[in-house]
């Protein structure tokens, strides 16, 4: 995700949150690309979760009046050009919490992938390398005709957010945590898109963004049968890609 940031012309800054890395020191390669660390806790604690994380990005993005809008976003993430400012454009016409569209396999929710809405690109939206190609065809469709799905499901992998109005759903005001940490590492973007609908924020799904997410790739016990099963699907969507 860094790289596909790293080469975007658009301008943001990037919260870097790692639940105790133990295959590499991610703040030591952090700092070496010039990223300020702040340490919370010793690497040699146990990993707290992905709420933990979240919540942590969430504290820190939402203190004092720097920010005013937040993504929150899983590492397993490619970003073409234009999909921030796409969504953040959204964010200041009024939605509240957005999520782009993402590849085939991105989602649990088939209304988020980009398959499901635009049939023209059916077929090769898994193709890593073709994230930006498909980022660029959406750039194509009308500004009147780019309709953000409402009150849709919220998946966990990038949500946008208007920090001031998602302030509404935080779970606990007092510790300032946006999400129940009982929900260590599942359940939480659920329960949260509840108590956001509840609240009255305005939810949706982007249709002019897109990441590519590889979901559960950097989840260790689920890369080997993930991989090969999607060695078969890509062979198969490359000998019906269009011409």
């Amino acid at each position: 995700m860094l790289v596909s940031l790293a080469s975007s012309p658009e301008t943001f800054d990037v919260i870097l949150i790692d639940d105790h890395s133990k295959q590499v020191d991610i703040p030591a390669e952090a700092e070496k690309w010039g990223v300020q660390v702040l340490r919370w806790n010793s690497r040699d604690n146990s990993p707290m979760g992905l709420t933990h994380a979240w919540n942590l990005a969430w504290n820190f993005a939402s203190n004092g009046s720097q920010y005013e809008n937040l993504i929150i976003a899983n590492n397993d993430i490619i970003v073409p050009s234009g999909s921030i400012s796409n969504l953040e454009s959204a964010l200041s016409e009024g939605w509240d919490i957005l999520t782009p569209l993402t590849s085939a396999r991105g989602s649990f929710y088939k209304k988020h992938t980009l398959d499901a809405v635009f049939e023209n690109v059916k077929g090769w939206t898994n193709q890593v390398l073709r994230s930006s190609e498909v980022a660029r065809a959406l750039e194509q469709v009308p500004t009147d005709e780019a309709v953000v799905l409402s009150n849709s499901n919220l998946n966990g992998y990038f949500i946008a957010m208007r920090i001031q109005k998602a302030k509404a759903a935080v779970y606990d005001k007092e510790r300032n945590l946006l999400f129940n940490p009982d929900n260590i590492n599942v359940r939480n973007e659920g329960e949260f898109m509840i108590r956001c609908k509840m609240r009255g924020l305005k939810l949706g799904v982007h249709t002019r963004s897109f990441v590519y997410h590889f979901k559960s790739y950097t989840v260790p016990s689920a890369k080997s049968g993930r991989r090969a099963r999607d060695d078969i699907q890509e062979r198969m969507e490359r000998m019906k890609e269009p011409s």
